[in-house]
């Protein structure tokens, strides 16, 4: 079955902070850079991430005394992020057939419904799983700044739960629409964030059939692309 892979704005972000200065190792671009070059005749990149990551990239942590100068640094690590992507044939998602008003349906309805109880008690079980494999590396690994902060997020993330928040939902209700166009081919949602992966993937592999009126499309998988910490 062909596949069309729709990357989440993290993975924009990431791109283009691997070319900022501090960032700016041999090993460090080439991570950043690796998911986009093994897909890059899969990757069709939606209008909305592209909005959101120029949003987020220049709108965000702004230094306001030294503005033209942080802006030309943040503009330079997007233009070699753009070139990178140009280069490798990667371009946006035909949406002549994207019906916008239905996205926007379906996101209220994926976060306005009741989530059902086994994406709620997957999500329980996944969180905890990953606590208890993180506690016994701490007990044997070297580094354990990484670990700690991973443990950190988890725990809280178990107290304080996490779905498909800001525009999340609305990148799944994407991805369920182009997955309703194109019944023939596999849709894989690629992120750094682990809840969003969770939460396509134990809907996908449940008996859920419907979330309100919303259909869940079976062609649609979500996969965890492990660039940086995202959990």
């Amino acid at each position: 079955m062909n596949e069309i892979i729709i990357p989440d704005t993290n993975l924009l972000i990431d791109l283009s902070e691997a070319y900022s200065r501090r960032n700016r190792k041999t090993q460090y671009i080439e991570n950043a850079q690796s998911f986009w070059k093994m897909y890059s005749k899969q990757i069709e990149i939606p209008k909305i991430v592209w909005s959101e990551f120029l949003g987020v990239w220049f709108h965000k942590d702004i230094d306001f005394e030294t503005y033209d100068s942080w802006f030309d640094k943040r503009y330079n690590c997007f233009a070699q992020a753009f070139k990178f992507i140009k280069e490798l044939g990667i371009g946006f998602y035909d949406e002549k057939s994207i019906d916008y008003n239905t996205v926007f349906s379906l996101s209220e309805k994926l976060t306005s419904n009741r989530m059902p109880r086994v994406l709620v008690d997957g999500l329980v079980k996944a969180l905890s799983e990953d606590i208890k494999q993180i506690e016994l590396k701490l007990n044997t690994a070297s580094y354990k700044d990484n670990l700690e902060r991973a443990l950190r997020r988890n725990q809280r993330y178990l107290n304080a739960g996490k779905m498909l928040d800001g525009m999340d939902s609305l990148l799944v209700a994407y991805s369920y629409v182009v997955a309703n166009n194109n019944a023939d081919k596999a849709i894989l949602v690629c992120s750094c964030d682990k809840s969003l992966v969770r939460t396509v993937n134990i809907l996908n592999d449940s008996d859920v059939g419907q979330i309100g009126d919303l259909t869940i499309p079976k062609n649609v998988k979500a996969q965890i692309i492990s660039q940086r910490e995202i959990q």
